[in-house]
């Protein structure tokens, strides 16, 4: 073999290596493009997750405050031991909650039902009181006579 002959093989080993090493590079390079578009599919999916639960956060903040305004509005009216006021307080508050719950984007987990102590002897006035909100006022009453009668 000549000179010349052992070149052109180191030539072409060199060449087949090099366009090796170009074909494993391009084929690591899609990959990592691959990567790189599937991480940033993932961090704007939860860009996108973070600020809906940030506008819910919101909407939950603002009802919070609403809640908390009408339930002071139901203290303080109780506090007033005004029958009437608080008969209008409960109605205002039937209508606000009845709109919040209107307003609800997707159904949130019930809270545990609030018991509430009825009063001895209702009075007539009681059935003025909206039904969701005599239900709820009146519930063990109802409860305690069903479990009463005989079966």
């Amino acid at each position: 073999m000549t000179e010349i002959d052992d070149l052109f093989r180191r030539v072409e080993a060199a060449k087949a290596t090099l366009d090796e090493s170009e074909h494993n590079q391009a084929r690591r390079f899609e990959e990592l493009a691959r990567h790189l578009d599937e991480a940033t599919a993932r961090l704007e999916r939860q860009d996108a997750l973070i600020h809906d639960r940030e506008a819910r956060h919101e909407v939950l903040k603002t009802e919070n405050r609403q809640l908390k305004t009408m339930l002071l509005s139901l203290l303080a009216a109780v506090e007033s031991r005004s029958g009437r006021r608080i008969q209008d307080t409960l109605r205002d508050m039937d209508d606000r909650v009845s709109h919040l719950a209107a307003a609800e984007p997707e159904p949130e987990p019930e809270p545990p039902p609030v018991l509430v102590e009825p009063e001895p002897e209702p009075d007539d006035s009681d059935q003025d009181l909206p039904p969701a909100i005599r239900r709820m006022l009146f519930a063990d009453e109802e409860e305690n006579t069903r479990s009463a009668r005989p079966h």
